[in-house]
């Protein structure tokens, strides 16, 4: 299985032209698992004495932000990695401090650094960086890390990763490992979304039936995309904190400015703005710059959430695109409030579950 993988990442980098490092000889590896006397998972290292090591990873969006840098791997700090991870599930130590119990909350937290290193610089906004587990139950995997919390996805190995990275854009490969892996069925998925509300404490808002949205629909012209339409029927119209323990939003329908949705979103590409006072998404009027063109690209989408980043003026929004060529999927609408810049930029393919799930799992996308 592995080998095929190696095969598809060596096929799409040479269609894509993506080019890293020169590969790592097996005899660094090796000096350097002596070196700290560690096993480096196969997979990373097929990857690194293959395909190249370190260097730029471009994402599948095309989005300048979202590429990842790798580092080499004598650049990489295996100072911690000879100590098991211990642990099984993501946890959020700032939002969440309920991991098994809280007694000894320092010790775990403390135990969160052994057992794993960064293959990744940070990126920016919130410093997330992508960990290989070295040692203990989740050994192979690739985890997500901020300095408040750790995020675990569906046992993904390293060259699952990549893949995701060039090829899916992130939109399929992490997900609670709660959730049930095979689950392809929405009706499936939506019952996991419901479980995974509940367990985060959030509160989702009163159904709409089915005939509501049909005459939503109707008013305004639209089709409304299927995962959305039977998320507002059967878990609810949005959702909210059912009290302090998350930030976690989605806007509801029936609250949002419906009547832009009759206008088709006209962007398919990304796009880069820069305006003398960068405003909220909901305001009416965005920019002042002479061919209005902020303006004409709000219509067609619905607001999901925002969310700002962590020590920094950035803002950013969730879209959902529910008229014009992208209808279904997610774009990413960020702007700095500081500066008066903004850009528009698609997430890969995500759909609205894609979205959902790595939304709830604290992914920053």
């Amino acid at each position: 299985m592995s080998q095929t993988k190696l095969e598809e990442i060596i096929v799409l980098f040479k269609k894509r032209h993506i080019e890293l490092n020169p590969p790592a000889t097996m005899e660094a590896v090796r000096k350097i698992e002596a070196q700290y006397r560690i096993t480096l998972p196969q997979e990373y290292v097929s990857f690194i004495t293959t395909v190249g090591n370190g260097g730029i990873l471009p994402d599948s969006s095309g989005q300048r932000h979202l590429s990842q840098y790798l580092y080499p791997i004598e650049k990489c700090d295996f100072e911690e990695a000879t100590i098991p991870f211990p642990y099984t599930e993501a946890w959020d130590w700032v939002y969440d401090n309920t991991y098994d119990s809280i007694a000894d909350p320092e010790g775990k937290i403390a135990a969160t650094q052994y057992g794993h290193f960064a293959f990744t610089a940070p990126e920016d906004g919130e410093g997330y960086t992508w960990h290989l587990i070295v040692d203990g139950p989740c050994g192979g995997e690739v985890w997500g890390f901020t300095d408040w919390k750790m995020c675990r996805g569906k046992s993904v190995d390293f060259l699952d990763w990549v893949l995701d990275c060039v090829k899916r854009g992130f939109s399929k490969g992490y997900i609670d490992p709660d959730d049930n892996n095979s689950a392809n069925d929405l009706d499936d998925r939506i019952e996991q979304l419901k479980k995974k509300l509940k367990r985060k404490k959030l509160k989702p808002r009163s159904l709409i039936s089915e005939e509501q949205i049909q005459e939503i629909e109707r008013r305004y012209g639209v089709k409304l995309p299927q995962e959305y339409s039977l998320f507002l029927s059967k878990v609810g119209n949005g959702f909210a904190p059912a009290d302090n323990s998350s930030g976690k939003f989605m806007n509801p329908l029936t609250e949002q400015d419906l009547t832009r949705i009759r206008q088709p979103f006209p962007l398919e590409n990304m796009w880069s703005f820069v305006i003398n006072e960068c405003q909220h998404p909901k305001s009416e009027t965005v920019s002042t710059a002479p061919d209005n063109m902020c303006h004409k690209v709000q219509c067609g989408y619905l607001i999901l959430s925002t969310e700002k980043k962590r020590n920094l003026p950035i803002e950013q929004a969730y879209l959902l695109i529910v008229n014009g060529v992208k209808a279904g999927e997610i774009w990413c609408l960020s702007y700095s409030t500081a500066k008066g810049e903004g850009q528009y930029g698609r997430l890969g393919k995500m759909s609205f579950l894609d979205w959902l799930e790595s939304y709830l799992n604290g992914f920053s996308l």
